[in-house]
């Protein structure tokens, strides 16, 4: 009897370490000085740049778009919340949100609400 109680408690034990070590890391503030600059995606050609003016730009090479042709966007951060609002051709704002994970001189890793990861360099 002691035994299955033992076994019980060592099972509730287990669940709640899984559960534990299944929770996301809490956010962090995005430094926007080290947002700042030019980043492209890994394995991709997709680039992205952040002006300290909150302005920006994302272009794909692949596609043959060069930097200056590509779509403009203003962008602000609150806490890990990255909020890009995309101006397109037609005058349409379109607001796309990320989470940013991984943020230092070289590295930029963001999510969006579909569960995508993107990986940048900066360049």
């Amino acid at each position: 009897m002691k035994t299955k109680g033992l076994i019980r408690l060592l099972l509730v034990a287990a669940v709640f370490f899984i559960m534990a070590g299944c929770a996301k890391e809490p956010a962090t503030d995005v430094d926007e000085d080290l947002l700042a600059g030019r980043w492209k995606q890994v394995g991709t050609e997709e680039c992205w740049r952040f002006d300290s003016s909150h302005e920006g730009e994302t272009w794909d090479l692949s596609d043959d778009v060069q930097e200056g042709e590509g779509i403009k966007f203003t962008w602000t951060v609150a806490g890990a919340e990255l909020t890009c609002v995309m101006r397109g051709q037609m005058g349409q704002v379109v607001p796309k949100v990320y989470t940013v994970t991984t943020l230092n001189a070289a590295l930029l890793v963001w999510n969006d609400d579909y569960g995508n990861v993107k990986t940048f360099n900066r360049i």
